[in-house]
């Protein structure tokens, strides 16, 4: 009887535990295209292009003051991977590179053309050309008093043209909350690699907007600086429901399971 007991026991934890297991695996990722690869364009590159203007990415709004006399789209780029040194990006003042190995506007191994995380394209942005450079979506399906967590993957480089060490990062709101990346130190003509950041948000409306506003230091027109994003994500943080509770009674059966095996084996 105890040996049949003990059997029906392991069935039972390793149902609890798969159950567990898949549920917390499959957390839904709240963000529209948060690779930027449902994208657009109508110059000869497309999709690269400033995007608001040149580019148009699914769920994605660009913004950050008047640019170059296009309106309040800001200086937001979108690049497919290893295009930002050899095509570039066509915007409202012409092709835009960045610094990189191989590039049209000046070549430098500097790593850039390292894979993009989440395997989409990036999306550039400013934080001193004329107004920050700020990138939205409107987020739904929210549950108020619940946490979020903002994952995101960001970088530093340099436009072509501009030499001199900058500071980049993001700033990234939530409705009323914001937060600050970690600032990264990108050498002049350089490119920082690409960190990864998670940020929690409570929510306070089952609707909110999620921004990424580009910062970057020395605040000036000489150093045109670059902040880089990729494979961005929201998702509710975990909570005791079905599935942490299945993983919970599981591992506490497997410890009552090791503590019987012993008691029979003295």
């Amino acid at each position: 009887m105890k040996t049949a007991t003990l059997k029906m026991s392991k069935a039972g934890l390793c149902g609890l535990l798969a159950f567990g297991l898949i549920q917390a695996a499959h957390a839904t990722n709240l963000v529209t295209d948060g690779t930027f690869t449902d994208a657009t364009g109508v110059a000869g590159n497309e999709p690269n292009g400033q995007i608001g203007n040149f580019t148009t990415v699914v769920g994605w709004t660009a913004s950050g003051g008047n640019n170059a006399g296009v309106g309040d789209i800001g200086y937001t780029f979108l690049y497919q991977p290893g295009t930002a040194y050899t095509s570039g990006a066509y915007g409202s003042a012409g092709e835009v590179y960045l610094w990189g190995p191989g590039g049209n506007g000046g070549s430098v191994n500097n790593g850039l053309d390292a894979p993009v995380p989440g395997g989409g394209n990036f999306v550039t942005g400013s934080g001193i050309y004329l107004v920050p450079s700020t990138l939205s979506q409107t987020i739904t399906g929210l549950t108020v008093g619940d946490t979020y967590d903002v994952s995101f993957y960001y970088a530093g480089a340099q436009q072509c043209g501009w030499t001199g060490p900058t500071t980049n990062g993001w700033t990234v709101s939530l409705g009323g909350q914001t937060e600050n990346s970690p600032a990264l130190d990108t050498p002049s003509e350089g490119f920082t690699g690409w960190q990864l950041d998670t940020m929690a948000f409570a929510a306070t409306n089952s609707t909110e907007s999620l921004s990424f506003t580009a910062f970057g230091f020395p605040p000036s027109p000489d150093l045109e600086e670059t902040s880089l994003l990729a494979d961005v994500s929201l998702t509710q943080d975990p909570t005791p429901d079905a599935a942490s509770t299945a993983l919970l009674l599981g591992f506490s059966l497997l410890a009552l399971i090791s503590a019987s095996r012993v008691a029979g084996q003295n």
